[in-house]
């Protein structure tokens, strides 16, 4: 069995936390329970190379730029097992 693992950049993984941190302190500053953030990525996988087309947070695209192919990293890992 594998598991698909995506890595995002330091510099996009940032910014989804800071947007995260950002929404649960409005939402507790306003007396609600805070809901997370959610995270949708849209990806082109070929085998050998991922290109990430999208990367949305809360529906806002905080992509850096077009061409940033370093942007995010997918690998297949092996699982493993639980005792």
């Amino acid at each position: 069995m594998k598991n698909l693992v995506i890595k995002l950049n330091n510099e996009l993984t940032e910014k989804y936390l800071a947007i995260a941190a950002e929404k649960a302190k409005a939402e507790m500053d306003n007396d609600m329970e805070a809901s997370g953030a959610t995270l949708e990525i849209k990806l082109s996988l070929i085998p050998g190379f991922e290109l990430l087309d999208e990367l949305l947070v809360n529906d806002k695209n905080i992509t850096i730029a077009d061409d940033d192919l370093n942007a995010v990293e997918v690998t297949l890992e092996d699982c493993k097992d639980k005792k």
